[in-house]
């Protein structure tokens, strides 16, 4: 099985064989994604799983795996937003709560 992405309709499209015309399944990622409980930096794992491996997403979609991804990248987000704004308190004591955590933000924007 091979899949494609395919930007203009927001899905992955699923095909028997790199030979066949029509896709097997379509899946549309937005709603997929409109399910989840994602994070920008999920989202953006997502989109990266979208162009680099389609296959892999239809895989975990059918598998019904996603939420797990998701959860995982969540995590991983929630764990270096914290460290982000351990290091920045740190380093600039004078900066208020809320500098620090639109810093925060502002990094975690440009991850990848």
């Amino acid at each position: 099985m091979i899949a494609k992405y395919n930007e203009d309709n927001s899905c992955v499209d699923v095909y028997v064989s790199e030979y066949a015309k029509k896709p097997k399944i379509s899946i549309h990622t937005g709603l997929i994604e409109e399910s989840l409980n994602a994070t920008p930096y999920a989202y953006s794992q997502l989109q990266k799983l979208l162009d680099d491996s389609p296959l892999e997403y239809a895989e975990m979609v059918l598998n019904d795996t996603i939420g797990d991804y998701v959860a995982l990248c969540n995590s991983e987000y929630a764990e270096q937003t914290e460290t982000l704004k351990i290091q920045l308190s740190s380093h600039y004591e004078d900066m208020s709560e809320t500098q620090i955590n639109s810093l925060v933000k502002e990094f975690m924007m440009y991850d990848n």
